[in-house]
């Protein structure tokens, strides 16, 4: 990944949005008072502006177990497609695919970068390695390197 690192970063994004850029499963507060649970995300520390494709790929690859992810994530693509259409009729599931298959490499970016901050304790490597596993499976099953290197 390291080689491709600058095409990825300076890409254009096809559209741009509000992003959180840390959404992980301990960022999120669940509320289930009433009929519906309800998911907030908190810790806006890192808030940037980006491709709304970022934050669902960074979730997805570091959130979910590889086979989950790989069960629901066109699913969760489209359905994130139709919200963000809902404001951005232009925003289509294909846009929202191709700029899955590059946002796909935050994952392992953040992993990366987490990797030399973190203290060096078992615990946090274990952490550090099914991270990256999780988001190089990832990487492999979208292509991602290959779509960077035909920007």
């Amino acid at each position: 990944f390291a080689p491709f690192t600058a095409t990825w970063r300076a890409r254009k994004p096809e559209a741009i949005t509000l992003i959180h850029a840390d959404p992980r499963v301990d960022n999120i507060m669940f509320d289930r008072r009433g009929a519906e649970p309800h998911a907030y995300l908190i810790d806006w520390q890192m808030v940037s502006r980006g491709s709304p494709a970022i934050d669902l790929a960074y979730f997805l690859t570091g959130s979910l177990s590889i086979e989950d992810r790989r069960a629901c994530e066109r699913t969760l693509i489209a359905d994130h497609a139709a919200v963000v259409a809902a404001v951005d009729p232009s925003y289509t599931v294909a846009i929202a695919e191709r700029a899955y298959r590059l946002a796909v490499a935050s994952g392992l970016s953040a992993t990366v970068g987490a990797s030399s901050v973190m203290p060096g304790t078992p615990h946090n490597r274990a952490l550090l390695v099914a991270l990256a596993k999780s988001n190089v499976a990832a990487m492999r099953d979208w292509r991602t390197l290959e779509a960077i290197a035909e920007l």
